[in-house]
């Protein structure tokens, strides 16, 4: 029994003696932490090229939005000034004033109003923004509102009609033999009154237009500052203007006659 006592303790001396080699240290555990390193490696390489790559949506989509917003405030604003200014303030003011003349106008007066009409030319070409947006669709795409389009769209399309009956109408109007009979003349009558009827219907879609916008476009007029910009003495200006362009292109000297 003794024996095997004294085995027993020369086991235990030499466990002690050599102690276990760590995991890490063996073949086994250097291969699993390479392994284990790889993973890891994958897994944060993935993570940050999903977070590279959404950093990347996120700022092409905002430069998207304030891109979209610029052109749908350029576009905003030149639609603005075609009606307030153009619109609003010459073409619809001057054929009210036509038409109105028309309906009320006798005899003489009337057919004064019509050789009137005649000579007020007007063509869609007038309202350039509204053709452009009407040729090239994709200008539109900046408006969230689809009404808006719409009625750019139909702004267009009465435009056109319009023209054609004042063409029509001028036409008859300057024919060379034009029949002046009561039936004649009921006949220009009837076809003023359509085109009243049609001017106002484009009119009225015009507006339209402009309310949708109207906010924007306020908010544009007041932050520009173009009625600060307005206010300039125009004699100063043309002067300032000639001195430029003669430093742009100075009068060459003229040798005198030898």
């Amino acid at each position: 029994m003794a024996q095997y006592d004294n085995q027993l303790d020369r086991i235990a001396s030499a466990l002690e003696r050599t102690p276990e080699t760590p995991f890490l240290q063996t073949t086994l555990g250097q291969v699993a932490l390479l392994l284990l390193g790889a993973l890891l490696g994958y897994v944060l390489s993935r993570h940050v090229r999903k977070a590279v790559k959404r950093w990347e949506i996120e700022q092409s989509e905002q430069a998207e939005l304030r891109q979209r917003a610029r052109q749908r405030q350029l576009l905003t604003s030149l639609l603005g000034d075609e009606i307030a200014l153009r619109w609003n303030g010459l073409i619809a003011k001057d054929f009210r004033e036509l038409f109105e003349e028309c309906s009320k106008a006798q005899g003489q007066a009337r057919t004064e109003s019509w050789e009137a009409l005649c000579r007020t030319r007007f063509q869609k070409q007038d309202l350039f923004v509204f053709v452009e947006c009407a040729r090239n669709l994709s200008l539109t795409t900046v408006f969230d509102d689809n009404a808006v389009v719409s009625h750019l769209i139909y702004v267009h399309l009465v435009a056109g009609d319009f023209v054609d009956g004042c063409e029509t109408f001028r036409s008859e109007y300057n024919k060379p033999k034009r029949d002046s009979s009561r039936k004649a003349d009921h006949w220009f009558q009837e076809h003023c009154e359509r085109l009243a009827k049609k001017f106002e219907e484009l009119d009225r879609t015009v507006l339209a237009v402009y309310a949708r916008i109207e906010n924007e476009y306020v908010s544009y007029v007041r932050e520009g500052g173009f009625t600060e910009a307005g206010d300039y003495d125009v004699d100063q200006m043309r002067r300032k203007i000639s001195e430029i362009a003669k430093k742009r292109l100075p009068e060459r000297a003229v040798a005198d006659p030898v």
